[in-house]
């Protein structure tokens, strides 16, 4: 972020690899993780249904921030993104999925004055793009209330 513009500075190169530090995660208020969450579920959202599934059943190994939970949740994350990104690395088509949430999440960050976490800006992005969602036809009803159940879960 820069000078309250979103994503306007930046360069494109891939990661030769991921640090994980777990125990930085065990350092986060609750705010702050939950606000991860965020973008844990979008990526299940856009690109692995069965990843949701897992995310919603293991919930409470989850929320205690069980470090072998955490470490699978990274490591799916990053396979996501990887293949995505691989997938389309001039960002040409289907590396806007990545924007699932973001769109309408940046509006409200402005709209709020950036006071609200960016991951709480981007699950209430993703509930508004689920709701035209199933307006447009594009998802079912049942597919919309998972992702407000499972915001609302974490």
């Amino acid at each position: 972020d820069f000078d309250n513009y979103k994503n306007m500075i930046g360069a494109f190169y891939q990661p030769r690899l991921v640090y994980m530090n777990m125990d930085t995660l065990k350092t986060l208020p609750d705010d702050q993780f939950a606000s991860g969450m965020a973008e844990i579920l979008k990526s299940a959202y856009i690109r692995d249904a069965e990843f949701a599934l897992w995310l919603q059943k293991n919930r409470q190994n989850v929320s205690s921030r069980d470090p072998d939970t955490l470490a699978h949740i990274i490591r799916k994350c990053c396979e996501i993104k990887a293949c995505v990104v691989s997938d389309d690395p001039g960002e040409t088509g289907l590396r806007a999925i990545l924007n699932f949430g973001h769109t309408l999440g940046h509006a409200v960050e402005k709209l709020k004055n950036f006071t609200m976490l960016h991951g709480h800006c981007v699950a209430a992005g993703m509930a508004a793009a689920g709701y035209l969602s199933v307006k447009r036809g594009y998802i079912s009803e049942e597919e919309y209330q998972f992702i407000l159940e499972m915001n609302r879960n974490f």
